[in-house]
Parts: structure tokens; C-alpha cells; sequence
């Protein structure tokens, strides 16, 4: 009862707390084109931005045929744009958390969420250097290496990340459009491969691990809109060492946005931005989730004939849906998938994550918050 009585508590301080962030939000900066990008600066937090997130996702095996997908995902948004009341105390941002395991070899999925405000022990971010710290979970690092600690009762994951290229500016060099209307962008790059060793926890037992990350980091002061729908985010890792990054944003009318779009990079690096008109999407099968009567895509034919590529998407398994009523207030779909196909008559296949969102209830980005 005492926890129940709590988050109702928090609920109550978000919605007071949103109300005065929507008053603020034109005193934060948009984003427009020709950011002028420098790393690793643009690796740590952007305060003068209202919302800002740093997501990775990935594959890890380790000795005795275990083999797990996972995701850790830091998001922050500001309440005003510059820090007015230099207490340590003041609330002038939140802090949510989303960890996720996928039990690729047994089919089970797991999650769990956290919120804090900036204080003492609580939560934070670095401006001029890479951490973001939420309670006792904490990424940080710099240009050559990043990490990742994660600790709850049920499991625990730490890890050394490497990147093993530059980072990736989305869109229109890191400038990615989400809209029409003005301030409907977002400043976005990836690190789409990223070499992990570490190790993770399930209660008692204890696994060496590696494997491959994608890391996506994006910041963003983006108005309210009622015409989204939800979105469908796609970042496959190929075993040719390719990849490709997708998303299509889907609108209340049962449109698709012109601004959906994506970014291969060639196994030599080679980098090609795709538009709307470039990536051709079709469902193949869907599941309904029976905790929230969400039905999802979970497979899928995806065609881009501007690269010869004809892929066929599918998720490792079904029921890998969060539903974040404790934090970020979105049912959504985050999980792991393998794909195969060909590409101008080669076969390829490879493994990465999917994320939708919309499908359990409307959702646009300010519906995080």
C-alpha cells in the first residue's frame, strides 16, 4: 500500500511538474540544421534542450549456450532551460530508466524501470563530459569507451563498450526530421557498432559475456502535435558487418510521414541516407499482447531497391512488450530479431533490435512526459 500511495505521489509531481514544463518549452533550444557537432562534447548531456536520450541495445552470448538480447536506456527532460535556483535540490529536470533482458535460448523477457530528480545520490548528467546517473544505474565514459552499470535484484549487467567506427549522423548530418511543423527534429547520431565484454547477473548466477551494441543518442525540444500516431524503429546489425538503421512514423489517419527515413552504412563504411520514398515496408504477422490488448508487428518484409536489399525482419520471440506506468507512461515494444535476405543476389542476414510504439494506445514523443 505504502508503494502504491508513492507512485501515486510521483504521478501527481509529474503531471505538476510537466505543466510547468510546457510553459518553459519555448525557452529551450530546437533543433536545426547545420549543428555544428564535436565529440566527444556531443557525447554528454544538452541541458539547453528539453528532452534527451542515450539508448543502447544489443546481443551478448556467453559459455554454456546463453545468449541474450538487452536494452538500457537513460532519458532526461528538463523543466527549464537553464538552472535558476543553484541549490543542489532543485527540481529543474527528471530522470527515467528502462532495462530490459531477453532470454533468447528460453523465450523470457524481463524488465525494469526507474525514475529520480537531479540531487545527491539521486540522478545527474555531465555537460562537459559523458555520465548520465540514475540512482545506482550509470552510464559514462568517453570517445574510445563507454560503460554500462545496471544493478537490480533479478539481474545485473556491467559492460566495457568499444566503438569500433566514427559515430553516424543521422539524417541530415545528425539533423533528422520528424515532422513538418517547425521544431519537429531532433539532433541524433549512432554508434551502430559497438564491441561489449562484461559481465551479467541473473539473482545468483554469474556470466562472462560479449557481443555487439548499438548505441543511439538523441536531443530534442519538439512541440506538441495530435497527428502522430506512433513509430517504427528498426537497428539491424549485419553479419557482413553492415548496417541499417530505419524508422517509419505513422500518423492518426493510417499514413505513413514523409519524413520517415534511415541510414546504411556498407561493410567498408560507406554511408547512404534513405527517404521515405527509398524503404518499402510490409507486415507479415502480428501478436497481440494479452496484458494490454496492444497488437504489434513482429515481422516484417522490408525492400529498398535504391540498395538492391530485400530483407525478412522477425522478432527472437513474441512477448517482449514494457509497459512503463511507473516512469515514462508508454506501452511499448523493444526487442530483439534476427533477419535474412539478399542483396543484389548474395544472401545475408544478421540480428538487432525493433522498437514500436502506438500500438497499445496513441503516442507521440510528449507522451514520455
Amino acid at each position: 500500500m505504502i508503494k502504491k500511495i508513492f507512485w501515486i505521489f510521483i504521478g501527481v509531481l509529474v503531471g505538476i511538474l510537466n505543466i510547468s514544463a510546457q510553459k518553459a518549452v519555448r525557452h529551450f533550444r530546437i533543433a536545426h540544421a547545420g549543428y555544428h557537432w564535436k565529440f566527444p562534447r556531443d557525447e554528454a548531456a544538452h541541458p539547453r534542450y528539453q528532452t534527451e536520450w542515450w539508448y543502447y541495445t544489443g546481443h551478448l552470448k556467453s559459455t554454456g549456450n546463453h545468449h541474450y538480447g538487452f536494452e538500457v536506456t537513460f532519458f532526461r527532460e528538463s523543466l527549464r532551460p537553464l538552472i535558476l535556483n543553484p541549490s543542489a535540490f532543485a527540481i529543474s529536470s527528471l530522470y527515467f530508466s528502462h532495462f530490459a533482458i531477453s532470454n533468447l535460448i528460453r523465450h523470457q523477457f524481463w524488465y525494469a524501470q526507474k525514475m529520480n530528480r537531479p540531487g545527491p545520490g539521486l540522478a545527474g548528467s555531465g555537460i562537459h563530459h559523458f555520465w548520465v546517473r540514475n540512482g545506482r544505474w550509470k552510464i559514462w565514459g568517453g570517445y574510445d569507451h563507454q560503460y554500462i552499470r545496471v544493478e537490480t535484484k533479478q539481474y545485473s549487467l556491467f559492460l566495457k563498450l568499444k566503438p569500433l567506427s566514427q559515430p553516424v549522423l543521422q539524417g541530415n548530418m545528425g539533423y533528422s526530421l520528424k515532422g513538418k511543423k517547425r521544431g519537429q527534429a531532433s539532433l541524433y547520431y549512432s554508434f551502430p557498432w559497438m564491441r561489449a565484454i562484461g559481465i551479467l547477473r541473473h539473482h545468483q548466477n554469474k556470466f562472462k559475456v560479449h557481443g555487439m551494441v548499438w548505441m543511439d543518442h538523441e536531443f530534442f525540444t519538439e512541440p506538441k502535435t495530435s497527428s502522430e500516431m506512433g513509430w517504427d524503429w528498426f537497428g539491424l546489425q549485419f553479419f557482413n558487418h553492415a548496417s541499417l538503421m530505419l524508422y517509419r512514423m505513422r500518423l492518426k489517419n493510417g499514413g505513413e510521414s514523409l519524413d520517415s527515413q534511415g541510414t546504411w552504412v556498407s561493410p567498408k563504411g560507406t554511408i547512404v541516407h534513405l527517404t521515405s520514398a527509398d524503404i518499402k515496408m510490409k507486415i507479415l504477422k502480428t501478436w497481440k499482447s494479452l496484458k494490454t490488448k496492444g497488437v504489434y508487428p513482429i515481422a516484417w518484409k522490408i525492400q529498398i531497391q535504391r540498395l538492391n536489399l530485400i530483407l525478412t525482419v522477425q522478432a527472437a520471440f513474441p512477448d517482449q512488450e514494457l509497459n512503463t506506468d511507473k516512469t515514462t507512461h508508454v506501452i511499448y515494444w523493444e526487442g530483439a530479431v534476427n533477419f535474412t535476405g539478399v542483396q543484389s543476389g548474395r544472401k545475408i542476414s544478421g540480428d538487432g533490435y525493433m522498437e514500436l510504439t502506438g500500438y497499445a494506445h496513441a503516442y507521440s514523443i510528449n507522451n514520455f512526459f
